[in-house]
Formats: C-alpha cells, sequence, structure tokens
C-alpha cells in the first residue's frame, strides 16, 4: 500500500486526512439541517417550494411562447397557476 504524502498548510501542520468528497460534504450538510429542528426544516422546505414553483413558472412561460394559453394573460397568471399545481396537484387544468 502506498502511503500518501502529508499536506501541510499555511502553519505548517500537517494534514493526513483526506478530502471528503463533494457528495460526503453535501450529505455532511443535510444531516446538519435536519439536527437544527422544525425551524430551520420548515425554511428548507419553504426554499424547495419556492424554487419549484419559479422552475415550473419559467418551464410554462416557456412553452407559452411555443403555444400561447388564452386564459393566461400575464407573467402573474403563469405564475400563480405554477403555485396552486404545485401546492395542490388536484387543481391541474
Amino acid at each position: 500500500m502506498q502511503r500518501r504524502k502529508p499536506h501541510v498548510d499555511d502553519r505548517g501542520a500537517e494534514d493526513l486526512v483526506e478530502k471528503a468528497s463533494w457528495r460526503a460534504r453535501l450529505r455532511y450538510r443535510f444531516d446538519n439541517l435536519m439536527s437544527g429542528g422544525s425551524g430551520s426544516i420548515l425554511l428548507a422546505l419553504g426554499v424547495l417550494t419556492t424554487l419549484s414553483v419559479l422552475a415550473l413558472a419559467g418551464l410554462r412561460a416557456a412553452l407559452h411562447r411555443l403555444e400561447p394559453d388564452p386564459t393566461a394573460h400575464s407573467w402573474r397568471d403563469i405564475l400563480w397557476r405554477a403555485l396552486t399545481e404545485i401546492i395542490d396537484p388536484g387543481s391541474l387544468e
């Protein structure tokens, strides 16, 4: 087995620990978020919901240019429909 050369940082201290992969770092951050209590979990759900609504509204706006919907008069209508479809899937038209 080949021995790794120790990494020496700016202070001159040797570090024999391998750098964690991006997947391990992401999992560590997620675990810390989940251990933060209900407030951090609700904040994460709010952020995910907002990102989902914006992504769906962007997709609907792009598709609206290809085939216009006569009932969607502005970007607010498109955003509202995206919001209602994400929050209540039973409202699909």
